[in-house]
């Protein structure tokens, strides 16, 4: 355990300095040294997923899958059900990197039945917004919109949607967004828009100044 420990500690620091090739040497390492912890191998997949090594990721997060489930995930345990949902989240976001938007669609309602969050319904919007389909994408966003009506992706990716189309819901948003964190910069940015499409000009620059 040793060993697990000072490659773990190497790892985070490479990954703090930005040396993710190092990063990576030492999360293998990790697997090698302990291959029956599924946190280790989603380690690992996370930092193949930052480097668009999806098929890597995807083999990863597979085999933490494949562990977990093997030891057994209790329905009744917050914990076990947030990690079971993190990784189904993970592997969903590896699959639609891949272009597999129906595996990804798959492994996202996996994710929202272990945790039905606001955030895990943005990452299925997400996937479908990725694929083409603004109306499931929509759907999804309000869902996360019900859960959570201050869910600050939920906002900024309806007003994405509406940014051509519905000047005034958009700055109803993104008002929303600025009253919770002041300067928030994509807020700013489309609300900027909408100053544009009204010609409101000197608005338009004071946002994106």
């Amino acid at each position: 355990m040793n060993a697990v420990a000072h490659h773990l500690a190497e790892a985070d620091r490479a990954i703090a300095r930005g040396r993710d090739a190092v990063a990576l040497r030492h999360l293998r390492k990790v697997v090698r040294l302990a291959p029956a912890v599924p946190d280790y191998w989603a380690l690992l997949g996370d930092r193949l997923l930052v480097q668009d090594a999806f098929e890597a990721a995807i083999r990863a997060y597979r085999r933490a899958w494949t562990l977990l489930t093997e030891r057994g995930i209790d329905p009744g345990c917050p914990d076990c059900r947030a990690s079971a949902s993190a990784l189904c989240a993970a592997l969903a976001s590896a699959l639609a990197g891949r272009g597999d938007w129906r595996l990804a669609v798959r492994s996202s309602h996996a994710a929202i039945r272990w945790l039905p969050s606001a955030q895990n319904y943005v990452s299925l919007g997400e996937v479908h917004e990725l694929a083409g389909r603004p109306g499931r994408a929509r759907g999804c966003y309000e869902a996360a919109r019900r859960r959570d009506a201050t869910h600050v992706p939920a906002l900024l990716h309806l007003a994405d949607l509406d940014l051509w189309t519905r000047p005034e819901t958009v700055q109803g948003l993104c008002l929303q967004v600025l009253a919770m964190q002041p300067g928030h910069h994509e807020a700013l940015t489309s609300l900027a828009a909408v100053h544009m499409q009204n010609e409101a000009w000197s608005e338009a620059q004071s946002c994106v100044e």
